[in-house]
């Protein structure tokens, strides 16, 4: 069939639209739209011709007819009196989907296999090609609030002021409140050339910024901090081996002796621009990646021969609970071949190889084959790579917030309460507690931030506090990042 057409895709710790909203959830405190599919247990069943009285599943002995009649019966039921069925356009197919998702998804032995639907496709493959025309932010909601996460370098975000940390209020004059998160990233996109208004709130000021879309690489930035070249890599796509070799010149003509890796947060990406990013550091011909099929049978990969090599005396990875798959390879490529230092936290360790089937309707299946491991030989699935020099950025930074949407008041106790001492022991606040008990002191410290942010006094600790408080200490990194970043200066004091 010519919608069968398999192909193999990118090397990955494989944060689909599903598990990039749960790690969101995991790293910032937000609540998600989600759509539970609760009626198709059954669907991970062959779901061909669901709509004849043939049973859909059929084995040599007839022992799964009754689980074929069964589905066929809930189907039937949900497609004729299932009652939100009449806000879907085309039940049959909304019902398919959901079938196909729950044959695939969620697998407890193996979450990486999975089936997307078109538009989740298309998500993936945006993503792939390591750039997109807009302003240059990431961005997540937080309960009603849209914070800005990260602003790129060199893009229109970045020169028109915007930071880590901001409020995103409206969009050419558009309260965005209650405006879906895919709808705000069709206000935000755009043609390159054309003009879009941003309304940011930072504290207690409010302005308005008018910013104009570009074409933004969004994989790799380089630069040089106390005679050390850093390179952060966000992700392994097209273009990112030929900005890092850019990097790597543009560091030799300043004659810099040494090279950190950033792979903080990287979820993995194209092997072959990993074999590409080592060759241009090792050279070309060392074992960078083994693959084991199911039998046994190994292949070796090995770095690129590319067109420009640079050799620096000293190297070291940063790495962290989420720097994942290809990333994680490389990284133990780098520090068996070039006796690189691996410092941060230990990595997320996903070492499962997807290839993808295509379908006629832009959905995609894509499902394990096989297993990466190290040039050593060694497994990185569910182990993850530690660190040489373990180190840890403050808690606020990494740890994972509740959802929790209560209204507190003193001698009171909760998840929320908890997140805003965590906050507010970040931001230099002297609380004397981080346990979750409203205790009299964390109002009294409360109060003295919303004075000091200009906030409606209050001694409610809720949404809008929550929310706040975690745009200052967003703001607070950025401005900060330069000595907060305790793993990246441990990376350079290595490498020097």
């Amino acid at each position: 069939m010519d919608e069968n057409n398999t192909r193999k895709i990118k090397v990955e710790k494989h944060v689909w639209p599903d598990e990039l909203e749960e790690l969101r959830k995991k790293r910032r405190k937000q609540i998600l739209t989600v759509a539970l599919c609760i009626v198709f247990f059954l669907g991970g069943y062959l779901f061909n011709h669901v709509t004849s009285a043939t049973p859909m599943i059929n084995n040599n002995n007839g022992s799964l007819e009754s689980e074929s009649r069964k589905f066929n019966e809930i189907y039937e039921i949900m497609q004729n009196e299932w009652y939100f069925g009449k806000d879907e356009k085309d039940i049959s197919e909304y019902l398919l989907d959901q079938s196909i998702f729950g044959l695939a998804n969620y697998n407890e032995a193996d979450p990486h296999t999975q089936y997307l639907n078109a538009e989740e496709a298309e998500s993936l493959m945006t993503s792939l090609s390591g750039s997109l025309t807009g302003i240059g932010i990431q961005y997540y909601r937080q309960n009603d609030t849209i914070l800005v996460d990260k602003v790129y370098k060199d893009s229109p975000a970045e020169k028109g002021g915007l930071i880590q940390g901001d409020i995103i209020t409206k969009i050419d004059g558009v309260d965005i409140t209650d405006v879906d998160i895919d709808k705000i990233k069709e206000m935000i996109m755009g043609e390159e050339g054309t003009k879009v208004r941003v309304e940011i709130k930072r504290g207690s000021e409010v302005k308005t910024v008018e910013l104009t879309r570009a074409t933004i690489s969004i994989t790799a930035y380089g630069y040089v901090r106390d005679g050390v070249g850093i390179i952060e890599l966000s992700s392994f796509s097209d273009n990112t081996a030929d900005e890092v070799a850019a990097y790597a010149k543009s560091f030799k003509e300043q004659n810099v002796k040494s090279i950190v890796l950033d792979l903080r947060n990287n979820g993995g990406g194209y092997v072959q621009t990993a074999l590409d990013i080592a060759g241009i550091f090792m050279g070309s011909g060392k074992t960078v990646i083994y693959q084991e099929d199911k039998n046994g049978n190994l292949t070796s990969y090995e770095s690129s021969n590319v067109e420009d090599e640079y050799t620096f005396d000293h190297y070291a990875i940063l790495m962290n609970a989420n720097t994942a798959s290809a990333s994680e390879l490389l990284a133990a490529a780098f520090q068996e071949h070039l006796d690189a230092t691996l410092v941060g936290t230990k990595s997320y360790g996903k070492g499962t190889v997807q290839q993808s089937i295509d379908f006629n309707d832009g959905s995609i299946f894509k499902f394990t084959v096989a297993e990466w491991l190290t040039p050593s030989k060694e497994k990185i699935n569910k182990v993850g790579l530690k660190p040489d020099e373990e180190v840890n950025l403050p808690t606020a930074l990494t740890f994972a917030p509740s959802a929790d949407t209560t209204a507190y008041k003193v001698d009171s106790v909760g998840a929320g309460i908890q997140d805003a001492q965590i906050y507010l022991d970040f931001l230099g606040y002297d609380v004397d507690r981080q346990d979750g008990y409203y205790s009299q002191k964390t109002a009294d410290v409360l109060k003295q931030f919303e004075k000091d942010n200009q906030l409606e006094i209050s001694e409610t600790i809720n949404d809008d506090i929550l929310t706040a408080l975690n745009s200052a200490c967003a703001r607070k990194w950025h401005d900060e990042k330069a000595t907060l970043d305790v793993q990246l200066l441990k990376a350079i004091e290595v490498v020097k």
